[in-house]
């Protein structure tokens, strides 16, 4: 059998809870009621913020003035294996290139090296070899 001996404080506790779900006020200090109350605009501070959104939206428009890029995100090859020996030949062929661009950048620095005569210098002699110019290093 349930015992029906509450205590005090139980008792209490309930009617408070009576008391605040029968109040229509929430009760607050009567300073904090005031200053609720006798709340003022600051136009300062809303002038002060409308100055700095003007300031980010202009910056927004200058950002979206600039030339537009695209961003290249597979710039290796194909991630599906489509097309992935395109990138190897390009690779082959581009070192091909640098080879012979470093080669053709190097042949005038050769001890004795003549340079392909044109149509207009078939009877032109070519300037004397360096005489004590050391060897080439290795390439």
């Amino acid at each position: 059998m349930a015992s029906s001996v509450v205590s005090g404080r139980q008792l209490g506790k309930w009617e408070k809870e009576r008391e605040d779900a029968n109040r229509t006020e929430i009760p607050m200090p009567k300073a904090a009621r005031d200053s609720f109350n006798s709340m003022q605009p600051n136009f300062n501070a809303l002038a002060k913020f409308e100055k700095k959104l003007d300031r980010f939206t202009q910056r927004m428009e200058d950002k979206d003035s600039g030339v537009k890029t695209e961003a290249i995100v597979n710039v290796m090859s194909s991630t599906a294996g489509a097309g992935s020996g395109d990138f190897h030949t390009y690779r082959g062929f581009r070192k091909k290139e640098n080879a012979r661009l470093k080669l053709a950048h190097l042949l005038p620095l050769r001890v004795g090296y003549k340079p392909a005569s044109k149509a207009g210098q078939v009877g032109a002699k070519a300037p004397p070899p360096a005489a004590a110019a050391p060897p080439p290093t290795a390439w």
